[in-house]
């Protein structure tokens, strides 16, 4: 079977919003000051503190694109995909440094003020549903643990729907697909928090899909970049932002980043390939910062600079050391023990959290 060529500038779409999650976004979890840090103020800063979590509905943009550029064939799905390779697939790129950072956030937390938001809850139930990657697929309210591996559940489930749906055809796929993003998109309405993750992970997902079929349509880049400033600067009342940005701002951000030859350079592709350690090995190491630097303590606002220097500089250099001894291998591994030869495979493209 034909290797479908290999999509780098998605790559550094995706290495880019992972920096602006875990290095703007989240700083004032290690900070103490939530939404806010040293260069809070400037206008994209600004937006960023207080939107950052709308770049995980990225993410769900971007693997619901990468898994229809992959796994489907004239929108049916590839021949030789079997349950076994695409499963196997699956969890092989995201359990094993999802469990190790689950491991490193049960020995840190206790010791870390980073930890203390009441919106979280550690106990043994959640820690069960986080090594089942159950975590949030609608059963409990509650963020835990390693937080930002909310997102890997709901990737998960949409893995599911998206392989079942398609190896019925095309044309189920595109039914579930729309199905998803209405009903997905309605469910945000109400934020009860149970719902809204795994809808928000719904509507990105499959917009990404259909941003996939949409792709040849011939559309003028100053065309996508209206979409996106609309998307961005109005959305409707009541609806989940992240979610409306799913559907309109992000789809038409990944297609505008296709046609960049910027985003093929070397550091953003490496970037790209250690986007999934860095969204999950931050919060990990905010944690042993708070732990073993300032005793739980918050961090003295003199220092914030400093601090979110340092802790970014660690978080890449664990970022790649990660990926080459960890990630890489574990999947290749994993694939060669439980998968099979002749399935389609793909690099795998996360979404992450707020």
């Amino acid at each position: 079977m034909a290797t479908k060529p290999h999509l780098q500038q998605i790559d550094a779409l995706r290495g880019i919003a992972a920096l602006l999650v875990a290095f703007v976004f989240h700083q004032g979890e290690i900070l103490g000051a939530g939404r806010t840090g040293p260069l809070d103020g400037l206008p994209v800063f600004t937006w960023l503190h207080a939107y950052g979590w709308t770049l995980v509905d990225l993410f769900f943009v971007v693997s619901g694109f990468v898994f229809s550029h992959v796994y489907l064939e004239g929108g049916e799905l590839r021949g030789k995909t079997t349950g076994r390779t695409f499963f196997v697939s699956r969890f092989a790129r995201l359990y094993p440094l999802h469990f190790v950072t689950l491991l490193a956030a049960v020995v840190l937390i206790p010791y870390s003020t980073v930890s203390v938001r009441v919106q979280e809850t550690y106990d043994l139930r959640h820690f069960v549903l986080n090594l089942l990657m159950l975590q949030e697929v609608g059963i409990s309210e509650d963020v835990s643990f390693n937080a930002p591996a909310w997102s890997i559940s709901v990737e998960a489930l949409c893995y599911a729907v998206f392989f079942f749906a398609a190896r019925r055809g095309g044309r189920s796929l595109v039914t579930v697909a729309f199905a998803a993003v209405v009903f997905g998109l309605f469910l945000t309405v109400g934020g009860h928090a149970g719902v809204d993750h795994v809808s928000r992970g719904f509507v990105g997902f499959f917009a990404g899909h259909f941003a996939w079929r949409l792709r040849s349509v011939p559309c003028m880049s100053w065309t996508l970049v209206a979409i996106i400033a609309a998307g961005i600067l109005v959305h409707p009342p009541k609806v989940s932002y992240g979610a409306w940005l799913g559907l309109t701002a992000w789809p038409a951000l990944v297609l505008l980043a296709l046609r960049s030859h910027v985003l093929i350079r070397p550091i953003l592709r490496w970037l790209g390939n250690i986007s999934y350690s860095i969204y999950l090995i931050h919060m990990p190491v905010y944690y042993a910062v708070s732990a073993f630097v300032f005793g739980g303590k918050l961090v003295p606002q003199p220092l914030w600079t400093p601090v979110i220097v340092c802790v970014s500089v660690a978080t890449l250099i664990l970022a790649h050391l990660s990926y080459r001894h960890l990630e890489a291998p574990a999947r290749r591994a994993i694939k060669g023990r439980f998968g099979s030869k002749t399935g389609a495979s793909a690099r795998f493209v996360v979404a992450n959290r707020d």
